[in-house]
């Protein structure tokens, strides 16, 4: 592990509003890891600095792209891109690998309340460059044997707020520690990300199991959501939605998806518990009243993914089959 400012030279991006610019042959790098970041192709104006070395551009909430020269990074207003200048030749694939430990291990350090600045990102430990490089990233993803053309409808105009204790009973998890257990086959899910959550495995009585459920970390992990299609066992730093009616695995991870994007609202320092979680209302597609699963199916068919995703998930979830006992024991009734 080396010191980021010892491998990299830090500048701050100089340009100016991208609606100002003529159309051109230099990428335009803005906030953003949608299209690596770029918003389109404009001709540098004066004052603006251009790029000619291929770098990695950190946005002001921290989302690392690599981008090949000639590109000017957004650099007007009050969070401006920091570009990591490499200080000695190295491979693409090695800033990529240097892009991905930034987006998984720094990012979550950073906020709107605590933007990106050179200072704050200079002091960082970064593996060195030889080290990322070993792994082809490119031959450990799976590989597109039958690309899949987007054929959703627009549903656009339909899209409309549903407050999520309308779909779901809110519960916090049951177990403080992960040690209250004995040993066993259920998954204890607790808030990290990594292994969708599991801690260890365990025994627990009928009551306290789940199945085909989304969790919500309490702890700051900006409102980490994830889905578990098997039976499993919650720490309280989680909330677990259970739902009221009947749902395709679609429609849940669909509404996954639509939490994901409301995760910048939350932070370390602004942790999302129940009370707030009850106040949460996320767009989703609407015909005749009621909530429209087949889009959402089609959303996700869509998905490059979904070959690898539809084994490990059901048709439909259970709801609360009792729900006043369910309220009363989260405390809603």
């Amino acid at each position: 592990m080396s010191k980021l400012n010892s491998l990299f030279t830090l500048h701050i991006a100089k340009s100016h509003a991208y609606k100002g610019y003529e159309k051109g042959k230099t990428a335009f790098v803005s906030n953003g890891l949608s299209n690596n970041g770029v918003l389109g192709y404009i001709t540098p104006k004066s004052g603006d600095r251009v790029f000619t070395t291929r770098s990695i551009c950190v946005s002001a909430f921290c989302e690392a792209t690599v981008q090949e020269p000639p590109f000017v990074a957004r650099g007007n207003g009050g969070s401006g891109l920091v570009i990591l200048e490499p200080k000695t030749p190295t491979s693409r694939r090695g800033l990529l690998g240097i892009a991905a430990y930034i987006n998984k291990v720094v990012r979550w350090r950073f906020s709107y309340g605590r933007m990106v600045t050179p200072d704050r990102l200079a002091p960082f430990d970064i593996p060195e460059y030889e080290s990322v490089a070993r792994t082809d990233v490119g031959n450990i993803l799976p590989k597109i044997k039958d690309p899949k053309v987007m054929s959703v409808r627009d549903f656009s105009s339909s899209l409309n707020p549903i407050a999520l204790t309308d779909l779901f009973v809110l519960k916090s998890g049951d177990y403080h520690k992960a040690t209250d257990l004995p040993n066993g086959s259920y998954p204890l899910i607790s808030c990290g990300d990594k292994d969708n959550g599991l801690v260890r495995y365990c025994k627990a009585p009928s009551h306290h199991i789940y199945e085909n459920c989304l969790t919500v970390a309490y702890n700051g992990s900006p409102m980490t959501t994830k889905y578990h299609p098997y039976k499993f066992v919650a720490k309280d730093d989680v909330a677990v939605l259970v739902p009221r009616q009947p749902l395709r695995s679609t429609t849940v991870l669909f509404i996954q998806i639509m939490l994901l994007r409301e995760t910048w609202r939350y932070s370390y320092g602004r942790k999302c518990f129940r009370a707030k979680l009850m106040r949460v209302a996320i767009n989703l597609p609407v015909m005749g009243g009621d909530l429209d699963e087949d889009s959402m199916e089609e959303v996700l068919r869509c998905t490059t993914y979904w070959d690898f995703v539809q084994p490990r998930v059901r048709h439909a979830n259970p709801v609360a089959q009792n729900e006043t006992e369910q309220e009363e024991a989260s405390g809603l009734a």
